[in-house]
């Protein structure tokens, strides 16, 4: 029977699968499925490594020892499997040439079974890899890799020009899109002698740092070293009003207020209502004027 050929998987398995056309070798004595796609493998490679698959393997006569009894991995797409096998089957040897789709693919199931040296690996190979700075936030933090990476990427979208849009905060979630839009205002606010801190580099990792609360702080910056070269060349900014200290309900609301700062004038003290936006920003007299308070008045 070919690898191409359907086969029948048992009770475990009650619909037709078929053999994959590479990762099934008839001496390997491992048997997985994953979706409708059979898998023979030599198990020596997972309970090497992998304190979930070192308990979870069979003894002799036990779920993966034949097709009619294969091993089924839930919650796994066949085509990230095949991916994850590539790391050990790996013709070219050291050569690991894939793209970031593929790596992620990697991270994901090194994470969820313990691998930790395949982890280390992908990550490694995306630190290689030109990604896009929201897609790295996202996908470092869904599988738990040192948040001190993602250093340069939280730089990238608190640098650039374009304020972050609703669909980006609601990938990003809640907290950090809060975080990002005040360290975007704090950054663009003058002090009382005309500085920003964008104007000088070590100030905007410093800032980064303890917002973000990262612990390595040479980590992770080299692609935002063109952002903030950008930034230091350019001149002063005219003021903005300062960030608000309200907590807001949802990402709408900082887009709202982010959309205010666009239409408002210089005098931060003044109230400014956007067509769009019906909003008030109110600042106090004393000292601590800065904290401002943002009510969003949808519908008035």
């Amino acid at each position: 029977m070919d690898s191409e050929s359907a086969v029948s998987a048992g009770p475990n398995c009650a619909r037709v699968v078929r053999r994959h056309r590479e990762y099934y070798f008839k001496e390997a004595d491992i048997v997985f499925r994953v979706e409708d796609v059979l898998f023979r493998v030599h198990r020596y490679f997972f309970t090497r490594e992998s304190p979930y698959f070192r308990f979870k393997l069979p003894h002799p006569g036990g779920e993966g020892t034949s097709d009619s009894n294969p091993l089924v991995l839930e919650d796994t797409l066949a085509i990230d499997f095949e991916c994850f096998l590539w790391v050990f089957y790996n013709p070219k040897f050291s050569i690991y040439d894939a793209t970031i789709d593929n790596w992620i693919s990697i991270l994901k199931l090194s994470g969820r079974w313990g691998f930790a040296e395949v982890k280390a690996l992908a990550v490694r190979k995306l630190e290689e890899l030109q990604i896009p700075p929201l897609q790295k936030i996202v996908t470092y933090r869904t599988y738990s890799v040192n948040p001190s990476l993602l250093q340069g990427a939280y730089a990238a979208l608190t640098l650039r020009d374009e304020p972050l849009t609703i669909e980006e905060g609601r990938q990003l979630g809640l907290e950090t899109a809060l975080k990002i839009s005040h360290a975007r205002q704090i950054m663009r606010t003058p002090d009382l002698r005309g500085r920003k801190l964008t104007d000088h580099r070590d100030n905007t990792y410093a800032l980064l740092r303890e917002t973000f609360q990262l612990s390595f702080p040479d980590v992770g910056v080299e692609d935002a070293s063109s952002a903030l070269k950008e930034k230091e060349d350019q001149g002063p900014a005219p003021p903005r009003p300062p960030p608000p200290c309200a907590f807001f309900s949802s990402y709408e609301s900082i887009c709202a207020y982010n959309h205010a700062l666009q239409t408002s004038v210089s005098n931060p003290i003044r109230h400014h209502r956007s067509p769009q936006y019906p909003l008030q920003i109110g600042t106090r007299s004393s000292p601590s004027a800065l904290m401002t308070k943002v009510k969003i008045r949808q519908g008035q």
